[in-house]
């Protein structure tokens, strides 16, 4: 039964984005569209960047190691900070280049 719900939920949200997007695009038009979806791809690679899969680390963690949830915690912000840091002088970097 479970797993009818996690397809169910999976579908809606797949059809709610679908939805969404041609309303989205139908109300800016072709080219502010394709703007904003190329801003969109843009900040996702630097996104990628940011996360470096520590979701899986800290849940492996955490699993590994209940009683050392402070520590757990305050690594991984640590570790997202500088990594959040590194992207946005990256971001800068690349938008000087590439006018």
């Amino acid at each position: 039964m479970n797993v009818f719900w996690a397809i169910l939920g999976k579908v809606a949200n797949m059809l709610g984005a679908l939805f969404v997007g041609i309303l989205v695009a139908r109300y800016l038009g072709p080219s502010d569209y394709g703007l904003m979806n190329y801003v969109i791809s843009y900040v996702s690679i630097f996104l990628i960047i940011s996360s470096f899969g520590l979701d899986d680390i800290e849940i492996r963690e955490f699993s590994r190691n209940p009683q050392k949830y402070q520590t757990i915690i305050g690594t991984a912000f640590c570790i997202r900070f500088c990594f959040a840091l590194l992207a946005y002088i990256l971001i800068g970097i690349s938008l000087l280049i590439y006018k």
